[in-house]
């Protein structure tokens, strides 16, 4: 929860895709991970199978996977965040996808666990993660390394993030492995939250977000030492150091499948430098 602190508004408010989507990509990497008896060497392609699957679902049902063109609201300004609150339309509609899609992911995971015979109950995650070189995995590998926070339960739910999150061509999985990456240092756990807590959290987040292009003009040491501040700071970065945000647009293709992706990765130099990229830049985030 403290890791996916960032992933609203299409990755920190930058309108791709939905967080609804990654979220739930997440959440069905981690629990096929944990489930008892799972075989580790099904686990990836298992895992992408049902991320996949979910995305194709939320564009069919929805028009798009993408923030922007779902919400029509832009979170980097406080015109299009109050537009996001009121009347409330949209964010009553953001609840409802998140309702309907709840089912879809508990219905996949559940199909998933027939498939390989197994108890639909959860247990301790299944150490590891997929294959490497992994767009978010292998950097937010390196970066629990230098955490403060340890955390073994995130590694195959990094899976389905890969190739722009079920490869979808959308937001580089090695950007979120990095926000990941910063969740888990900066961000909040609700379940450790009382309401008000969670709301006062909610509050400076999104200040900070309407504020990212003031924040980006000053030092590392000036940001807040906040979720969303540091995020955004790194995604704004990260758009200005490749072009885009967006995976089909950085490597100029997409990929039809996990073993497309997984051929291209060891080979691309455009990834690697990415990867080396986000390691650096997170590691400044988490020390200053």
């Amino acid at each position: 929860m403290r890791a996916a602190t960032n992933f609203e508004g299409g990755c920190v408010g930058c309108g791709s895709t939905c967080g609804v989507v990654s979220g739930g990509v997440l959440g069905m990497g981690a629990l096929l991970a944990s489930l008892p008896g799972q075989d580790p060497k099904q686990l990836e392609p298992d895992i992408y199978e049902a991320s996949i699957a979910y995305r194709k679902w939320f564009e069919d049902r929805y028009g798009t996977s993408l923030c922007q063109e779902r919400v029509g609201a832009n979170f980097g300004t406080l015109g299009g965040l109050l537009s996001y609150l009121f009347p409330g339309d949209k964010m009553l509609r953001c609840l409802q996808h998140i309702g309907e899609a709840l089912v879809f992911v508990n219905e996949e995971v559940q199909r998933a666990a027939e498939k390989r015979g197994l108890e639909l109950r959860f247990d301790q995650s299944v150490p590891g993660g997929p294959k490497e070189p992994h767009c978010a995995y292998t950097v937010f590998k390196a970066l629990v390394a230098r955490s403060s926070r340890q955390e073994d339960s995130v590694g195959w739910a990094c899976t389905g993030l890969g190739g722009g999150v079920a490869l979808s061509g959308a937001v580089c999985g090695g950007l979120l492995g990095a926000i990941l990456g910063l969740g888990l240092e900066y961000g909040i756990d609700p379940e450790s939250m009382g309401h008000g807590g969670i709301v006062k959290e909610f509050v400076v987040g999104h200040r900070n977000l309407v504020k990212h292009e003031a924040l980006g003009e000053g030092s590392v040491e000036a940001l807040p030492k906040e979720a969303f501040a540091r995020s955004r700071y790194l995604a704004d970065r990260f758009e200005k150091a490749f072009g885009s945000l967006n995976c089909k647009e950085i490597t100029g293709r997409g990929f039809a499948s996990p073993d497309e992706l997984n051929a291209f990765l060891p080979e691309s130099k455009v990834c690697g430098e990415i990867f080396t990229w986000c390691e650096q830049e997170v590691a400044k985030l988490m020390t200053t």
